[in-house]
């Protein structure tokens, strides 16, 4: 602490432990202790020191009960220095070294030097005649000097000085006013977050047309079957503080599951068909939940029993999104009914049951003739199995109408399969010169019979390994970006780790080395996020015909762009690997996970809402009790197959 004592009407300055008296450099100067309070305000008043009190000053110097005379015959300084004495404290509190200043009449620090530990000034030679010099230290008198009067300053204690007591009671007493006030504000931001969470879980309930019975103390259990990366899932399920593990899925609350288990769908209860209104609830609580502005579900509330209530992650008809042809088909019904065109989001895409005996196999033969007559036009397309199949398995790059028949004439193994030919984009966006695809994560609710989808703000990158070329159709590393293709590549993480980017780095990238400047977040995500309500908007209706009690699912999106920033829907995946092969997923998955369990497992099973987190990362696109139901007839009653359907451990892409 620095204390400061200024006589204007003298030239002496007085800071922290020691004060100076000026005189006109012609006089001799000393030095010496001064411990009377009348000879400090003989100092103080005068503007140069008469011979008789050096004379004065040299006899208290001299005494035999002092110190060791300080006085120098032989200085050519010519100032005063006189410290003043302070309380003993302990050696690793003494400054090591002090500074001075010299200043002239106008303030301006002329010099400034360091005094070590017992110097009296660091200046050895004569100082240029100024007013005042100045020292500053951080230490003070403590209560014991001014009492037992040995502070040459006791007259002068209360303008400049505090005792060391008096501070340290002044600094806790603000420091403990200043804690006070800040507990205070912490405990009212947690009141407040509570009330703002609670209204939030309630929004969420209302909107699942749902309200739980209070329970003073409940205990949930949950299943996690094995695969896909089921330690993160217990992880996260065993960290909540009210659940505990079940080894069996029916006598759990919770219900986990690689793929989706009919005998475990068939065991969940069903609600007959409620009828609906919409009401507005764009207040702050469900905002803050999802950053939307939407509409709460209202029928008559259904009255669960938490710890009684069964949820599973699997929907029952969770095919109609994840089966390569079931999308195809919903989208094309779904666009048709609102007057647009699929093509413009999916590539030409040809579903074919029957081989060359297919109806749909003419249009396809006139449409790929109609490309291959156009001149400096490559004409690539994919075939893929429309149903069982994940990971890359069965995908086939074609270059020739030949190629095409030959795949689709495949026998399948006993097993009915049919075919999805599609137009490969040809002039995909690069990254580096490599193919790159998005994956995005898509959270769909089926509580109560009310259907709500949310868009994770957050996804990443998948990139090949290989440079792009359309030469050689059959290298997997260069045109497939599914990890569970590239990583088996030796050049798998060689560029990026684990082949995967964040869409910060994406952005990085555009800026830096793309000439067309565009904003992912803004321009092309929107786009993404729109098409992934379609989907929904495709096959609400069709998702849980039965209104199970209750189901969620979590679903894996993957786009490609072309090189004109335009999105292309690939396909979803009911699966999608939760494997935390690099640093990027390690975060970004654990999170969506954990936002998941937020958003869809706490409404219904409530736990101490002050450890809720209710600012998650996903953002409501769809919800029945807004947007109207289509009823879109099905064209064919194709059987109900999904790739997710197989029980296997194989994890999705």
């Amino acid at each position: 602490m620095e204390t400061w004592y200024n006589n204007q009407d003298s030239n002496l300055e007085i800071t922290g432990q020691n004060f100076f008296v000026m005189k006109p450099s012609q006089d001799k100067t000393t030095r010496g202790n001064v411990k009377s309070p009348t000879n400090i305000n003989k100092l103080e008043s005068s503007t140069s020191i008469p011979a008789k009190e050096w004379e004065f000053l040299n006899e208290l110097l001299n005494k035999p009960d002092k110190s060791p005379s300080l006085l120098d015959p032989n200085a050519k300084r010519n100032s005063l220095s006189i410290p003043l004495k302070s309380r003993e404290i302990s050696p690793n509190k003494i400054p090591e070294k002090v500074t001075h200043f010299i200043k002239n009449s106008k303030g301006i620090v002329l010099r400034q030097a360091y005094a070590k530990k017992g110097q009296i000034s660091p200046f050895p030679e004569p100082i240029p005649e100024c007013r005042s010099l100045s020292v500053k230290v951080h230490r003070c008198l403590s209560n014991t000097d001014v009492i037992n009067g040995s502070s040459p300053l006791q007259t002068k204690k209360s303008a400049f000085l505090k005792s060391d007591d008096s501070i340290k009671e002044e600094k806790f007493k603000i420091k403990s006013k200043k804690m006070t006030v800040k507990r205070r504000k912490k405990i009212e931001n947690n009141q407040l977050e509570a009330v703002k969470i609670n209204l939030a879980i309630l929004s969420l309930q209302k909107s699942f047309g749902i309200e739980i019975t209070p329970n003073e103390n409940p205990t949930y259990k949950f299943f996690v079957g094995s695969g896909n990366n089921h330690q993160l899932v217990l992880k996260i399920l065993k960290a909540k503080p009210k659940w505990e593990q079940s080894y069996s899925p029916y006598s759990a609350n919770l219900i986990w599951t690689q793929v989706k288990r009919k005998e475990i769908v068939e065991v969940l209860e069903t609600s007959g068909k409620k009828e609906t209104r919409a009401i507005d609830v764009s207040d702050n609580t469900i905002n803050f939940i999802t950053n939307s502005q939407e509409f709460c579900h209202l029928s008559p509330l259904s009255t669960l029993i938490s710890t009684r209530t069964k949820l599973y992650n699997r929907i029952e008809r969770n095919n109609e999104l994840a089966s390569k042809k079931r999308l195809f088909a919903n989208m094309c019904s779904y666009y048709e009914s609102i007057n647009k065109n699929p093509f413009n989001v999916l590539p030409m895409t040809f579903h074919i049951v029957d081989g060359t005996r297919d109806p749909n196999f003419p249009k396809l033969q006139e449409y790929f003739n109609s490309i291959k007559s156009e001149a400096n036009l490559v004409n690539l397309w994919i075939v893929k199995p429309g149903e069982l199949t994940n990971r890359g398995n069965g995908i086939t790059v074609c270059s020739t109408l030949e190629e095409i028949i030959n795949r689709i004439e495949e026998a399948s193994s006993g097993l009915k399969h049919s075919y999805i030919v599609q137009k490969y984009i040809e002039n995909p966006l690069l990254y580096r010169d490599r193919k790159f695809d998005i994956r995005c994560y898509t959270l769909i609710a089926c509580i109560n019979g009310s259907i709500q989808a949310y868009f994770y703000r957050e996804g990443y990158l998948r990139t090949a390994c290989q440079k792009f070329t359309l030469d050689i159709t059959q290298n997997k590393f260069v045109h497939l970006t599914n990890d569970a293709v590239q990583k088996k590549s030796p050049e798998y993480g060689k560029f990026e780790a684990g082949n995967k980017l964040s869409y910060d780095e994406f952005q990085e990238y555009i800026d830096n080395e793309i000439h067309a400047k565009v904003n992912f977040k803004r321009e092309i995500y929107p786009k993404i996020r729109n098409i992934v309500q379609d989907t929904v908007a495709a096959t609400c209706g069709k998702l849980d015909p039965k209104h199970r009690l209750h189901t969620f699912e979590i679903l894996g999106y993957d786009f490609m762009l072309d090189d004109n920033f335009n999105p292309w829907l690939i396909e979803v995946n009911t699966n999608p690997c939760l494997a935390l092969s690099c640093p990027l997923l390690g975060s970004l998955i654990t999170k969506m996970l954990e936002d998941s369990f937020r958003l869809v497992v706490d409404p219904v099973f409530p736990e101490d809402s002050q450890s809720l987190i209710i600012d998650t990362g996903y953002e409501l696109i769809y919800s029945t009790a807004k947007h109207s139901l289509r009823n879109i007839k099905e064209e064919e009653n194709l059987e109900e197959i999904s790739d997710g359907d197989v029980n296997s451990d194989v994890e999705a892409n």
